[in-house]
């Protein structure tokens, strides 16, 4: 019997334990941060306008900068601020910072802000900061938003000229438009917090009253 026991306790010591195994397939994930906006998704720009006559060229190509020359009561001149959203860029809402209106008014020239921009900023008068009518979607082709205003007209009495007669030195008005992507962002308000300004290609005028 001790022979016995001492051969199956020698068994136990050199078998070996099947233990069962599977192995899953390898689960890989992949971020692609989204194309958002690309450089030059979001533009402004107006139509050419002659500085003299004041009118808009639509056969030249739009410009960023315009200037208005020998300006005189009762004129009416054209400018036509026109955000732009590129091919497929993400959907947004869409802003316009505008100074140098209210400038204007002052000495007489005013205008109408087109209906599809409202108030975004709470303040009074002309200048500010304006929201487009809806978010602007994605879209597979360029997208060009309702004009901000389009003309300016100069009053018949306006104040552009002084005591002694001489013309007066006019106030630039600046244009800027911003883009904030809709996409997790909770409304105007919030988007509008978002909004980044700065001087670096804002649409410009330079105006002056006739000499």
């Amino acid at each position: 019997m001790a022979v016995a026991v001492c051969l199956v306790f020698a068994m136990g010591i050199g078998a070996t334990l099947a233990v069962l195994t599977q192995k899953t397939a390898v689960v890989t994930n992949t971020f692609t941060v989204g194309n958002g906006f690309a450089k030059d998704a979001v533009t402004l720009d107006e139509a050419k306008v002659d500085p003299d006559t004041h009118k808009a060229d639509d056969a030249q190509p739009r410009v960023q900068t315009n200037s208005y020359h020998n300006i005189m009561q009762g004129d009416e001149f054209d400018k036509d601020p026109q955000v732009h959203v590129a091919a497929n860029s993400a959907s947004c809402y869409m802003f316009v910072n505008i100074t140098g209106l209210d400038a204007l008014a002052a000495h007489g020239i005013t205008t109408e802000i087109n209906a599809s921009w409202t108030k975004a900023d709470k303040t009074t008068g002309l200048d500010g900061i304006y929201r487009y009518k809806a978010v602007v979607p994605k879209s597979e082709t360029k997208q060009d938003l309702d004009k901000v205003f389009e003309t300016l007209t100069v009053a018949d009495k306006a104040d552009i000229y002084g005591a002694d007669g001489v013309a007066k030195t006019l106030e630039n008005v600046t244009i800027q438009a911003c883009a904030v992507q809709s996409e997790n962002v909770d409304g105007w308000d919030a988007a509008l917090k978002l909004a980044v300004w700065g001087t670096d290609s804002a649409t410009t005028d330079t105006t002056a009253a006739a000499e």
